[in-house]
């Protein structure tokens, strides 16, 4: 029985887990509107119109690039560029959707620059890795938009089979729930370390530092909802334990029925009149 529940609490964990994460992301990482808050919030845009500049002045100056058309960038320009773009990209990468593209000698003449060589229209994806990165992108979301019914169903069984080790094993299912919650809330912590790590380069340094307000914001932001659910389950394992033992202490001290004597049944033709 200890092993059905240990089984049954981790599979429960698993699909609580997915559940949690779906919902939170959803309204987070894969919301246009919540990431255009964050990089109003943090000046993205007034960041980028310096940083951009910087970035090219930076790069090799044997490239044919004339950055000083770059010098009063407009920061309403790139977030008109990144509120056409993001929705579509997060549609690609989340759902599969076609993938977006920019019109790179509209955008070239916008910032003052030379149309580019080649194609005018460039279609905005991962390369070689896009299929694979989206078609998973997609997986994870229909598995996301199932598995609160999955978890209904687990807890349903549980408390229909466990019987009195229902809340011992909802108990354990709500604390594994905690445990991969609190890790990915440590995750997206750290990950503008990860991010700002890899712009650690002379070129892309202006760059870097432009989006460092808003890369710690939006994940940080995003890792505080996932430590806000950890303290829930925990919580809530807590809360099922005491009904535990709560429930066994009841049923200890609570006095059980006396049962009626034994009476031996009477002998034919010993009762008198």
């Amino acid at each position: 029985m200890k092993f059905l529940s240990h089984f049954l609490a981790f599979l429960l964990a698993t699909v609580l887990a997915l559940s949690v994460s779906s919902w939170i992301l959803e309204r987070t990482l894969w919301s246009a509107p919540y990431i255009e808050k964050q990089a109003s919030q943090t000046k993205l845009y007034d960041n980028l119109a310096t940083g951009i500049p910087q970035a090219f002045a930076h790069a090799d100056a044997g490239t044919d690039t004339d950055a000083s058309g770059l010098k009063n960038l407009n920061p309403a320009l790139i977030q008109n560029q990144l509120s056409n773009l993001l929705p579509q990209f997060i549609d690609h990468i989340h759902k599969a959707g076609p993938a977006p593209t920019i019109d790179l000698a509209a955008l070239a003449v916008s910032l003052g620059q030379p149309a580019p060589d080649g194609p005018a229209v460039k279609t905005v994806n991962f390369g070689s890795a896009d299929a694979k990165i989206t078609a998973t992108g997609k997986n994870l979301h229909t598995a996301g938009t199932y598995a609160p019914f999955v978890a209904l169903a687990f807890i349903l069984l549980i408390l229909a089979v466990m019987r009195d080790y229902r809340f011992p094993t909802l108990a354990r299912g709500a604390f594994d729930t905690a445990v991969a919650l609190g890790i990915a809330a440590g995750l997206f912590w750290f990950m503008p370390n990860l991010i700002l790590q890899a712009l650690n380069k002379p070129t892309l340094l202006p760059i870097r530092d432009a989006i460092t307000s808003f890369a710690t914001s939006l994940f940080h932001g995003i890792a505080a909802q996932f430590g806000i659910a950890t303290l829930v389950f925990i919580a809530a394992a807590i809360g099922l334990w005491l009904a535990h033992g709560a429930g066994r202490i009841k049923a200890k001290f609570t006095p059980k029925p006396k049962k009626p004597p034994k009476t031996s049944p009477p002998v034919p033709g010993s009762t008198r009149l």
